[in-house]
C-alpha cells in the first residue's frame, strides 16, 4: 500500500476550510426551507386527498374489470401439453429406428447379401 501524500492531504484540508467559511451552514438552510413565504399547508392535505382518491378509483376499476362475467371463453388453441415446437423435425434423424433398439444378441446387426456369387469369389 502506498504512503499517504501530505501535499495533497494539506490541500484537502485547506478546501476543507474555505467551503466552511463561505458555504451556508444545514440548519438555516433547513429552517428556510421549512417557511417558505406563500405557501399554505392546507393544499399538501388537498393534493393528498387527489392522490388517495385516484389511487382509490383505479383499484376500484381494476377490480371490477377482472371479475368474470359468464363462462370462460372456448380456445380454439390447444393446451400446452399438445404442443409441438415447429422445428421438431430436425430431431428425427435418419436411421433412429436403428438407434432406439439394442441388437440382438449372436447376430450381426447388418445383413449381407448371401447368393452363391459372393461365394465362388473368395480367394483361396
Amino acid at each position: 500500500m502506498s504512503r499517504p501524500d501530505p501535499d495533497l492531504e494539506r490541500a484537502f484540508a485547506a478546501l476543507r476550510r474555505q467551503e466552511q467559511r463561505e458555504g451556508p451552514g444545514f440548519a438555516p438552510l433547513w429552517q428556510a426551507a421549512g417557511r417558505r413565504p406563500g405557501r399554505p399547508a392546507r393544499p399538501r392535505l388537498g393534493a393528498a386527498a387527489v392522490v388517495v382518491a385516484t389511487l382509490c378509483g383505479l383499484t376500484g376499476l381494476a377490480l371490477w374489470r377482472l371479475q368474470p362475467v359468464g363462462p370462460p371463453p372456448q380456445s380454439s388453441v390447444p393446451s400446452l401439453s399438445h404442443w409441438r415446437p415447429a422445428t421438431d423435425f430436425l430431431l428425427r434423424t435418419p436411421g433412429r429406428e436403428i438407434l432406439g433398439a439394442a441388437p440382438p444378441l449372436g447376430r450381426s446387426a447388418f445383413r449381407f447379401p448371401t447368393s452363391s456369387a459372393n461365394r465362388e469369389r473368395r480367394p483361396s
